[in-house]
């Protein structure tokens, strides 16, 4: 019966909480359409479905006393071939490294004192598991009265994304480098045209150097152009904000930039799907 329970949980959850996530989770939430179907099957296809899913599926008691563990979470922590009394006093709070650890026991406190689920990631040790990183959705298994009685951990491999993450952040960091090195003045904007920053050059240009990461983002760049060229520069700002590029030349004000004639052009940055 406890795996029909499981399986009640993992649905419900997977629906109201991956499926929020987007494409990080996606592959969690597909479990979930597959554990949906599954429940039509009936028979052991539940607990086939709970020991070979590619998740680490664990059950902990309110001393955090393990009491269920399927197979990829034997797998993946180095649990299988023990004992049972080996896996019940395993310490799966120990495979966590120590700065995820407080957050960690936080969410396990929450789900059996409020009843509440969350969602954590975090890194693992290299002896307490084969994934370097994981994310966690949390959720507690209520009795009939309302009680908590365990909690559920449905653990998934975020290492690849994680590792992806990592090298987008130092690409930024030379992508940025590059762009100070540049001798133009470079500002970005979000995708609903608000000024987001702006390179060395153009910090210099503008007299802007000194100033902080926050008190750029307040700058008001449309006080550095001529009220005459104003309304090209937000209808190309328009034009980007729908794929479009846009060139026009632009007259600064005296006192707001080191020349007074620019060429500027506003040119949409897409994401893969085509997006501004």
């Amino acid at each position: 019966s406890s795996f029909y329970f499981i399986l009640a949980i993992i649905i419900k959850y997977f629906y109201k909480e991956v499926k929020e996530s987007g494409e990080k989770y996606y592959n969690l939430f597909e479990v979930a359409k597959q554990a949906e179907q599954a429940a039509k099957i009936g028979g052991e296809k539940y607990r086939d479905l709970i020991e070979n899913t590619p998740l680490c599926i664990k059950v902990f008691d309110k001393d955090r006393n393990l009491i269920f563990i399927n197979k990829g979470g034997r797998e993946e922590h180095f649990l299988e071939g023990k004992t049972e009394e080996e896996i019940r006093t395993w310490d799966w709070l120990g495979t966590v490294k120590e700065q995820y650890q407080p957050k960690a026991k936080e969410l396990f406190e929450r789900a059996f004192t409020k009843g509440e689920g969350g969602r954590i990631e975090f890194e693992h040790t290299k002896e307490g598991s084969c994934h370097e990183w994981c994310s966690s959705l949390i959720t507690p298994l209520k009795d009939k009265s309302g009680k908590v009685k365990s909690v559920l951990f449905l653990s998934d491999d975020i290492s690849s994304l994680k590792r992806a993450e990592t090298e987008a952040k130092r690409n930024e960091s030379i992508f940025r480098a590059l762009l100070d090195e540049t001798p133009l003045c470079i500002k970005w904007f979000d995708n609903k045209g608000k000024f987001i920053s702006i390179n060395k050059h153009g910090r210099e240009e503008h007299f802007l150097t000194g100033f902080s990461e926050e008190e750029i983002r307040k700058w008001d760049y449309m006080k550095c152009i001529d009220e005459k060229y104003q309304k090209k520069v937000a209808d190309g700002m328009a034009l980007a904000l729908k794929g479009e590029v846009s060139s026009f030349e632009i007259r600064h004000p005296a006192g707001t930039a080191t020349g007074e004639w620019c060429w500027s052009t506003l040119t949409p940055i897409k994401n893969d799907k085509g997006g501004v």
